[in-house]
């Protein structure tokens, strides 16, 4: 395991020493001992250790519990709390502190050993997830194509520039500040509200027709594309719409497909479209680096076997239960033996009358969980 610099809050002058003896044991180093709350925080701010270990009770009025919600909400430091307490209400605080682990006094290596462990995998993991976010964060602002988001009360979360582009207004700013809500941007003001209470019913996103209300009072007809996740019950539901405006609002030629490609295609994650009877409708170019044949767009069977009837997929394979039930489906799948496992997750594709047109896969390289 890494050397990590580490801060210990405790105010029993024993139990830090001891538990400094600990850790310079396993080959960290103790870069400062705070005996409370306040010097905790305080010296978090000013050495910002790789994690701190803190004991619950602490010497002042700022408590282990609030110092900790602080260093984590605040400077995203891993904390682990040391304890002797059997405090069943104090217990749950530690929990809604943001805290990754606790262990019990008196404190033995080999427990100290494991929870850094886990502490050093979540920070490890928590840091490439940062990463990936703000990845997908600066691919959203400056995406070709018109997105946002907003809540399951129509409360308008994010858009980008293309939107704002597209309805006139000179910035991302202007729009947020004059559009009071995402029911304010379509023509008809039920239209996401409805979209939303479908989509919660069944399938979870879909695509369709709309009319969009432009900053001048025009309308435009456009192709959106809408996803809704989140929780129900927690009121965490997220709507998130991808909006591609028709070259003739009136005509009925357009290809929805084309229109999916065009915004696909800048995505950095592995993107393809196939039909029912495994056919590649569409892909992005991520997808065709890995998949195709060398110098073609032709499909490697052994580079992608989903394209091939025979394709080695078991029962738990997202694509496998997609062709049960046409439901989304997600989990870890590998696309060549022995090679790294991508989290794939099949989506059904719908025209807009409703008729299943095939699935969405999207296969996202990222830390696979600990097995």
């Amino acid at each position: 395991m890494a050397s990590l610099r580490i801060l210990i809050a405790e105010d029993d002058k024993l139990s830090a020493t001891l538990l400094k003896a600990l850790l310079e044991a396993e080959g960290h180093v103790v870069c400062a001992v705070a005996t409370s709350g306040l010097q905790a925080v305080e010296a978090s701010r000013e050495l910002v250790p790789d994690a701190v270990i803190m004991d619950i009770y602490l010497s002042d009025e700022m408590s282990g519990v609030e110092a900790a919600r602080t260093i984590v909400q605040e400077l995203t430091i891993p904390t682990m709390f040391i304890t002797g307490t059997t405090d069943r209400a104090l217990l749950e605080q530690v929990v809604e502190s943001g805290a990754l682990g606790l262990i019990k006094k008196p404190v033995s290596a080999d427990e100290l050993r494991v929870n850094l462990r886990i502490l050093l995998h979540h920070q490890s993991m928590s840091h490439r997830l940062r990463e990936q976010a703000s990845r997908f964060r600066a691919l959203f602002q400056h995406a070709p194509v018109a997105m946002f988001v907003s809540d399951a009360g129509g409360a308008l979360l994010e858009c980008n520039g293309a939107l704002a582009t597209l309805l006139g207004y000179a910035s991302v700013a202007e729009l947020l500040d004059r559009v009071l809500g995402a029911d304010d941007l379509y023509a008809a003001a039920e239209h996401r509200s409805m979209l939303l209470r479908c989509s919660l019913d069944e399938s979870g996103g879909g695509g369709g027709r709309a009319t969009l209300r432009c900053k001048d009072g025009s309308l435009l007809d456009v192709m959106e594309y809408f996803s809704c996740a989140g929780d129900v019950e927690c009121g965490g539901v997220r709507y998130q719409s991808v909006l591609i405006p028709l070259a003739e609002p009136c005509s009925r030629t357009v290809s929805e497909l084309e229109v999916l490609r065009k915004t696909i295609d800048a995505i950095p994650d592995l993107v393809t479209i196939m039909g029912m009877d495994r056919s590649i409708l569409a892909a992005n170019r991520a997808f065709f680096r890995h998949a195709a044949k060398e110098g073609s767009d032709e499909i490697d069977p052994a580079r992608f076997p989903f394209a091939s009837a025979g394709a080695p997929c078991s029962g738990e394979c997202p694509y496998s239960r997609f062709l049960q039930d046409h439901k989304e489906h997600s989990g870890w799948v590998r696309l060549v033996p022995g090679g790294p496992e991508y989290y794939n997750t099949v989506s059904p594709l719908k025209a807009s009358d409703g008729t299943l047109l095939g699935c969405v896969q999207v296969f996202r390289l990222m830390p696979s969980p600990a097995r």
